[in-house]
């Protein structure tokens, strides 16, 4: 199949263990092909973070692509 155009994806990034650190963050496309962003990670420790992916196009309705996996930030 075709890629999927996509209107927005962003991150949200959470510490499972502790509360009132969350925050997200806008991936925006490069010139490779990707999204990313730059993040600066408030904490050491483990982050749970959640990728959305809304597509632009009529095709996919407006389906939100999700992906969420998990991090381990070192000092």
């Amino acid at each position: 199949g075709q890629p999927v155009a996509l209107k927005e994806v962003k991150a949200n990034f959470f510490r499972p263990t502790q509360q009132g650190y969350d925050f997200n963050q806008v991936l925006k496309f490069d010139t490779v092909g990707n999204y990313s962003a730059e993040v600066n990670f408030p904490l050491p420790g483990l982050w749970e973070v959640q990728i959305f992916a809304l597509a632009e196009d009529n095709s996919a309705e407006g389906k939100t692509y999700q992906q969420s996996t998990r991090l381990v930030i070192h000092e």
